[in-house]
């Protein structure tokens, strides 16, 4: 048997899953515009909580911060300090955009400010920025798909390939479901993401160093400047880049609409409360990271470092799960931008030039 066909096999299964999921989700459903976007307000602590998660912890999760760890070492520590300092902020900022959202029927980021301040060139204006520097983002998160299940695939998928399946998925299961399509399909992302977190990579410093301890006293003969902040990566850059990140976090304009969401303010509440919990899912990824810096593993591209540590350390039918995992990481934030784009375009682009 050709060896690439059972971890190709595992991503598209994948795949296919979540697109079922995606479609069930919202068959035989009827949605006005409020149920479409925001999932009729209706969403409850867990769904909340996946869909808030999912749209942060993306395809960066899987490269980026394992690429970080195998090129700087402890300065990838502000990926898991600034979400709690952005969630503290939202805990008490969230329920006025909740307040508002069900006092004047808001489902976008720019409905808020219409709202707030009733000024629509202020709404044109967030709504343009909006989608404009959202774009990019969503390029970023489906080449980082692409790129995840064309290694997991032992390149059988194309990176070009990967990106058509793959957003070809989101879009038939964001047109049929909307928001609550995204909500079931991040709950199912998010068990795989933690599998793939806390059974593969997780064991990684326990096959090569014995242990968690292990890896870190390898990393202090090897490369002690990946134990410490280091210039220009030192005590401020960490504190301002923590601060940037965490009071930036709520100018995404994917935010309100789950926000907008919960059923209630205490389920809203409640959510920001454990949504730092999150985070640990990046530790494994952080130790696989410095596991192939330790390793002594040259790399031309850090981000390949998570990939890098499972192929080491694994069959390579594993570098499915692997990639299906990566997948989930970046289709949970890709189809949230995808909705919101396609809110903010149409409510309050369209509907204003058009009314």
């Amino acid at each position: 048997m050709n060896e690439a066909f059972i971890p190709t096999a595992i991503i598209i299964s994948w795949v296919i899953l979540t697109l079922v999921v995606g479609v069930l989700a919202g068959i035989k459903k009827k949605f006005d515009l409020a149920g479409y976007l925001v999932s009729g307000r209706t969403l409850g602590l867990i769904f909340i909580y996946v869909l808030m998660a999912g749209e942060i912890y993306s395809a960066y999760a899987f490269l980026g911060t394992g690429g970080w760890a195998y090129s700087y070492g402890m300065p990838i520590m502000y990926a898991l300090g600034y979400g709690a300092l952005a969630y503290a902020f939202g805990y008490f900022y969230a329920r006025y955009v909740w307040k508002a959202g069900k006092a004047f029927n808001c489902v976008t980021q720019a409905d808020y400010f219409l709202a707030r301040y009733n000024s629509k060139v202020l709404a044109v204006l967030v709504a343009l920025i909006g989608i404009v520097f959202n774009i990019p983002y969503l390029q970023l998160q489906l080449q980082g798909l692409g790129y995840i299940v064309h290694v997991g695939s032992l390149g059988k998928i194309s990176v070009n390939l990967g990106i058509i399946i793959g957003l070809l998925i989101m879009m038939i299961y964001v047109f049929t479901s909307g928001l609550r399509g995204i909500s079931w399909t991040n709950l199912l992302q998010a068990l795989l993401m933690f599998l793939v977190a806390w059974v593969v990579l997780f064991a990684i410093p326990f096959k090569h160093f014995g242990g968690v301890g292990g890896l870190f006293e390898t990393l202090s003969q090897v490369k002690p400047q990946h134990l410490v902040l280091h210039p220009p990566m030192g005590i401020a850059w960490y504190v301002s880049t923590l601060i940037l990140c965490g009071l930036g976090f709520f100018m995404y304009p994917q935010m309100y609409p789950s926000i907008y969401s919960a059923k209630d303010l205490k389920t809203l509440k409640r959510n920001y409360v454990l949504l730092p919990l999150y985070s640990i899912f990046m530790v494994p990824v952080i130790l696989a990271g410095l596991s192939v810096a330790a390793l002594g593993i040259q790399l031309t591209n850090p981000d390949e470092a998570v990939l890098k540590a499972v192929e080491v350390s694994y069959p390579s039918w594993v570098l499915g799960i692997v990639g299906a995992g990566g997948f989930a990481a970046a289709a949970s934030t890709a189809s949230a931008i995808i909705l919101t784009l396609a809110g903010l375009l149409s409510k309050n682009l369209y509907a204003i030039v058009k009314p």
